[in-house]
């Protein structure tokens, strides 16, 4: 992505975008999710905190990843994910109801 010179920066959005996300536990699926959303941000010249002023209505594609954890395919940490960051990142979809286990029984 042509970001690598901007390193020390990208150390910093993760840390910020992680806590936007809600300090989750970083185990393969979810530190890579919050990567994923830090060089996307840096490519667009955004910073975590300009995704709070989207509304649901926004025409941003933000990468699958993200959208799935936010949806509940990768699962939900203990209280949810940031309610109002979720319908951001969901443009206002309902997220999976139950275990995604349950769901692929369907």
């Amino acid at each position: 992505m042509g970001l690598g010179h901007r390193w020390r920066e990208a150390e910093k959005v993760y840390a910020e975008v992680n806590l936007l996300f809600g300090d989750i536990v970083k185990v393969t699926p979810s530190s890579k999710v919050v990567g994923d959303m830090t060089l996307f941000l840096m490519a667009k010249e955004m910073q975590p905190a300009d995704l709070l002023k989207l509304d649901e209505k926004h025409d941003i594609s933000f990468p699958n990843s993200v959208v799935e954890m936010f949806s509940g395919v990768l699962g939900v940490p203990p209280g949810g994910w940031p309610k109002k960051l979720q319908k951001i990142i969901l443009r206002g979809q309902a997220p999976l109801n139950g275990r995604r286990a349950q769901t692929w029984r369907r």
